[in-house]
């Protein structure tokens, strides 16, 4: 159980999201979403089997996560060049909207397990 923890922690300071976003603009595939979808999974089981309380350390650090896809998107990507690709939103403004759309991602699958479990009686 210690070793689980001890992978969705480290899982959720890769910045996903920058993966995706790079991924997709420079493929046009979404095929970079599928880890930003594998961590949202394994963040919600854990918060599910282990409570919230015993898991903010991975909510922190899934927050680092976001702000590492921030700075990788200033970094590795012209942000004024992708501006047309991701219509409404600068690449930068982005990565901060999928960060933002992970909690809420989160938060679904939880409810989705939490829906089909015995606890729900």
């Amino acid at each position: 159980m210690k070793w689980l923890k001890i992978i969705i922690l480290i899982l959720s300071l890769v910045p996903i999201e920058f993966i995706g976003l790079f991924t997709d603009y420079q493929t046009g595939l979404l095929i970079g979403y599928i880890p930003f979808i594998i961590v949202a999974i394994l963040i919600s089981i854990s918060i599910f089997k282990f409570g919230l309380k015993n898991n903010i350390s991975i909510i922190i650090s899934r927050c680092i996560g976001i702000f590492l896809s921030w700075e990788c998107v200033h970094w590795f990507m012209n942000h004024y060049e992708p501006e047309f690709y991701f219509e409404p939103f600068m690449a930068d403004d982005f990565a901060l909207f999928l960060g933002a759309i992970h909690f809420i991602v989160i938060m679904l699958i939880y409810l989705v397990i939490y829906g089909f479990s015995h606890r729900n009686n």
